[in-house]
């Protein structure tokens, strides 16, 4: 009988398996991590934590990042946009 020679080890989808795991978690961030974020980024440009220019500057701040990321998702037309064919015209 022919001697098969011993394979090497390959770890190929345990590995990958944690290794995605883990490039998806460095990715996450809390939303207290996001608001810290937002703050320190209102203190640079000069607001005092606690104001009303403060409080505005923490939403200009969200809702420039909730615009990004839904320029980030759409792929044509304004947002919730129905395809003209689908559009049942009245009479």
């Amino acid at each position: 009988m022919a001697q098969c020679a011993a394979k090497p080890w390959r770890p190929t989808v345990p590995l990958l398996l944690v290794l995605t795991l883990a490039c998806a978690l460095v990715g996450c961030e809390s939303p207290e991590e996001i608001r810290q974020a937002y703050a320190q980024q209102c203190a640079s440009n000069g607001f005092q934590p606690g104001t009303a220019p403060f409080a505005e500057c923490l939403q200009r701040e969200s809702s420039a990042a909730r615009y990004r990321l839904n320029q980030s998702r759409a792929t044509w037309g304004p947002p919730n946009a129905v395809p003209a064919y689908a559009v049942q015209g009245s009479r």
